[in-house]
């Protein structure tokens, strides 16, 4: 069994302290407006010390992306989309774990912005995602990019494969995904048996969820009010457990043995690769919701993210000249 690292503990301890089991007032809405200023203030957390350089704020087809690292785009490029329940969150987020990444795999990284919900419903994120790997293609080839993404960044890198596969575009040489919201029903039972264990998410009822997935897909505003679309969640567009894996490329699931995501992580695993999809599914124990991104924080990020750059290095192959 491996051993818990002590930062890894200390940080247990205080995810623990701040729980919304401990704390139900954490549930009370905050405007959402707010509470993005709030989450992105976290991206600070991921770059504690400023110790990541070569961040470069560029145009991709209108998204002002994060370039991170000097590499060069000729080498691959791993496109990286930020979590956030589709709703928050920004590139600058996944600053430290994209410098691990790039050190993993000797390419930069491109951590994408894509418009967020309820204000642009889903399938806005995934056409901004399909804008900007087309932007990124005219820099490299194909098989020397890799799509990665965590929570809904993860369902967001699903989707954004599922699409371009259904245009008949080419596609990234490989995938990981961290965490990934996979079905926007939350019908796996990991979310009723892990709804004590998931020390980021418990305490979050269903119905919390369903209010996140009907601002996703359009069916209330940003003051949480319906807007008269009776949009499903469940439709392929939004939730990629509800589509085909088949024709993707190969794809890396990891999550945490008692994440409320956990069956809907391995339902869309299982799928992936009852469909011909090469898969790697890395189910860890004692770490937490989308804790990859903590590399500045805790060796088990670190880890994690090498593992991710050994499975693109694996799989992002260029083609013979």
């Amino acid at each position: 069994m491996a051993t818990t690292s002590k930062q890894l503990k200390r940080l247990h301890w205080l995810l623990g302290r701040v729980s919304v089991t401990n704390h139900p007032s954490m549930l009370k809405p905050l405007p959402i407006k707010i509470a993005r200023r709030a989450i992105d203030a976290f991206g600070r957390v991921t770059d504690p010390f400023g110790v990541v350089s070569g961040r470069r704020r560029v145009d991709y087809n209108g998204q002002v992306c994060l370039e991170i690292g000097q590499q060069p785009p000729e080498k691959g490029i791993n496109l990286y989309f930020h979590g956030g329940a589709y709703i928050f969150g920004s590139p600058e987020i996944a600053t430290g774990l994209c410098m691990y990444l790039n050190s993993s795999t000797d390419r930069m990284s491109l951590a994408v912005r894509y418009r967020l919900a309820p204000e642009y419903p889903l399938p806005a994120a995934v056409e901004d995602a399909v804008k900007v790997y087309e932007k990124v293609l005219e820099k490299t080839e194909p098989r020397l990019v890799s799509f990665s993404g965590d929570s809904a960044g993860g369902g967001l890198t699903l989707l954004t494969l599922q699409a371009l596969r259904d245009a008949g575009k080419p596609l990234p040489g490989c995938a990981c995904c961290i965490s990934p919201y996979t079905d926007l029903k939350v019908r796996g039972k990991s979310h009723k048996t892990n709804f004590e264990k998931d020390i980021m998410l418990r305490g979050l009822e269903p119905k919390v969820f369903a209010d996140i997935a009907d601002m996703i897909v359009g069916n209330r505003d940003i003051r949480g009010q319906p807007t008269g679309a009776k949009n499903d969640p469940e439709d392929p567009r939004f939730s990629p457990l509800s589509s085909s894996f088949k024709g993707l490329p190969p794809i890396y699931f990891t999550v945490d043995e008692f994440e409320m995501l956990h069956d809907d992580v391995i339902a869309a695993h299982d799928k992936a690769k009852g469909e011909g999809v090469t898969t790697e599914l890395d189910v860890v124990s004692g770490r937490f919701h989308s804790y990859p991104l903590l590399t500045m924080l805790i060796p088990e990020a670190q880890e994690a993210v090498q593992r991710m750059g050994n499975f693109i290095l694996k799989h992002n192959v260029p083609l013979s000249p």
